[in-house]
């Protein structure tokens, strides 16, 4: 329980310093199926402009500079960065970069283009985001979240979960889409 826990203080976090940012991935599906996290889910992902890149950056590195913040680290990653508490090394939220391109709101890295081909916003879906409810949060939705989810995850994604990434042991998992009635809710993946 303290995945859960520790994930909701990160994002809880990044929405009390006004990063500007906006759920994706299997956050934004466990906001849409179950309004909260996923319940075996390990990570938080959002979304976040290239343009506010450097504003993001410095409000982390401000907070994570403050003694009682200290235990939290961000990192670059290939897709972005990362942020997570020293205590918990493989729980955190990763912060995918975004950026216009051709008309659409893709990930600014070829390689995570090239990795998550289907992950894309249209310019209005993020035009004027949504607060809505996730667990005892508020957090920005995108408008429609429904397309970007299907194209994601599949149209059953909505009644069918998967135990898609083992973030612990750094590896895919490979396991069927099942109804969601049937996920132990002890299992170790996530996404959906």
């Amino acid at each position: 329980m303290f995945i859960v826990t520790e994930l909701y203080q990160q994002l809880s976090i990044i929405h009390r310093l006004a990063i500007p940012y906006w759920i994706i991935g299997g956050t934004l599906l466990g906001q849409v199926r179950h309004g909260a996290m996923i319940p075996w889910d390990d990570d938080i992902d959002i979304g976040i402009m290239k343009s506010d890149l450097e504003l993001v950056e410095t409000c982390l590195r401000k907070f994570i500079g403050e003694k009682e913040n200290s235990s939290y680290q961000l990192w670059n990653t290939v897709h972005g960065l990362k942020f997570f508490n020293r205590k918990y090394p493989t729980v955190g939220t990763d912060i995918f970069i975004y950026e216009l391109i051709d008309g659409k709101i893709v990930l600014s890295s070829e390689r995570s283009r090239n990795f998550w081909k289907n992950d894309y916003f249209l310019p209005d879906e993020l035009a004027n985001l949504q607060l809505k409810p996730f667990g005892a949060l508020q957090v920005y939705v995108p408008n429609n979240p429904n397309r970007y989810l299907i194209l994601s995850y599949g149209s059953d994604c909505f009644t069918h979960g998967k135990l898609y990434y083992d973030h612990f042991n750094n590896r895919p998992l490979t396991s069927p889409k099942v109804p969601l009635n049937d996920i132990e809710l002890d299992s170790v993946g996530n996404d959906f």
